[in-house]
């Protein structure tokens, strides 16, 4: 994420297609869908910190 910041966006579709085809460029290993979906949920969520934007915080199951 760090060599290719400006590869990534605050879309979650967006970077799940980007490391996808770092996947298959041989750049990144991943082992299942599973995980990319996690990464691109991840560089997701840093890049909306990163750029200062709103995030919106999920409830949690306790009411907190």
């Amino acid at each position: 994420m760090e060599k290719d910041a400006e590869r990534f966006t605050p879309e979650f579709d967006h970077n799940k297609k980007e490391l996808q085809q770092m996947i298959n460029d041989g750049t990144l290993n991943s082992p299942s869908k599973m995980v990319r979906n996690k990464l691109a949920g991840f560089v997701s969520r840093k890049v909306l910190i990163a750029k200062g934007l709103n995030i919106k915080k999920k409830p949690d199951m306790y009411g907190e």
